[in-house]
């Protein structure tokens, strides 16, 4: 199915995303600066039930934060 591949991808870029927004502070401004939360977080919230959400905490933390 169309829908269950687009969300592989999805997951994978934002596993992608995580990874590179840890790596330093402008990695993370740069990923946060190219506009990509508030889509993924949009489809995430649509899409995806809240448990799984629990999963992608971190890499949202990550992304907006930086490594702590």
């Amino acid at each position: 199915c169309v829908w269950i591949l687009l969300h592989k991808i999805l997951e994978q870029s934002v596993w992608i995303l995580g990874n590179l927004a840890g790596e330093s502070a402008p990695s993370r401004d740069a990923v946060i600066g190219a506009g990509v939360i508030r889509p993924i977080s949009t489809y995430y919230y649509l899409h995806i039930p809240v448990t799984p959400l629990d999963d992608y905490l971190p890499i949202y933390h990550i992304m907006l934060c930086g490594v702590s």
